[in-house]
């Protein structure tokens, strides 16, 4: 009988709007760490960013229509129903609650990741989760290594083990607990804010989007 956990990936953020990128990401995370899910979570206000330009119900709706066609990947709007600012350590905390048992994945790009020192205790994020950072093939190890050594100096995480295959680096601690996996990822020049800023003058910009969330947009004049 197999005792291993499920294993459920998390990838938050504002999706305003949800683009190609977001859903990369979440389909390669899947794949190459075996995981049951991935479950993509918008935020109802982050505590690093401006408030979201789209409304919660819109935004919600932009997921539900992109992952229509998406096995394995599915909405949460946990964070859009509790509201308030969104931070992450208590969010692991209420999924661990709500979902006993389950191994926990939260996804997250470099640049995110370069801040994470800075977070909101950080230490019990990688109590309650493991990190796996999406970097683009050929990235410098440098980039990530100041925030290793921030989290072994700060907050007294000491990540020692290295390995390797399939894209992915992993980090682990010798006393256990969760790890950080790297992912090589293709890169994408997608972002929300440009999607945001070029929607209607830039036709070239809707091919950034999952098919269904174009009309969407238009038909309620987001981002006008």
């Amino acid at each position: 009988m197999n005792s291993k956990p499920p294993g459920v990936g998390v990838l938050g953020g504002s999706f305003d709007p949800v683009h190609r990128g977001h859903l990369t990401l979440a389909r390669e995370a899947r794949e190459r760490l075996a995981l049951e899910e991935v479950w993509l979570m918008p935020a109802a206000r982050s505590p690093n960013k401006a408030a979201p330009v789209a409304g919660a119900e819109d935004r919600r709706a932009m997921l539900e229509l992109a992952l229509q066609d998406q096995p394995g990947l599915k909405l949460c709007d946990y964070e859009l129903r509790r509201g308030g600012v969104s931070y992450t350590v208590n969010t692991l905390e209420e999924l661990h609650r709500l979902h006993p048992g389950t191994e926990w994945f939260w996804l997250l790009g470099l640049d995110a990741f370069m801040d994470f020192p800075d977070w909101k205790s950080p230490e019990r994020i990688l109590e309650l989760s493991h990190l796996v950072v999406s970097v683009r093939p050929g990235w410098e190890w440098e980039e990530a290594g100041t925030v290793i050594g921030r989290l072994n100096r700060e907050h007294g995480l000491s990540f020692e083990t290295e390995e390797r295959g399939n894209g992915v680096r992993r980090l682990s601690r010798k006393q256990g607990g969760p790890a950080i996996f790297f992912l090589d990822i293709p890169p994408m020049d997608l972002s929300s804010s440009r999607i945001r800023q070029a929607f209607w003058r830039d036709p070239s910009v809707k091919k950034m989007l999952p098919p269904a969330v174009v009309p969407y947009i238009m038909n309620h004049h987001l981002y006008d």
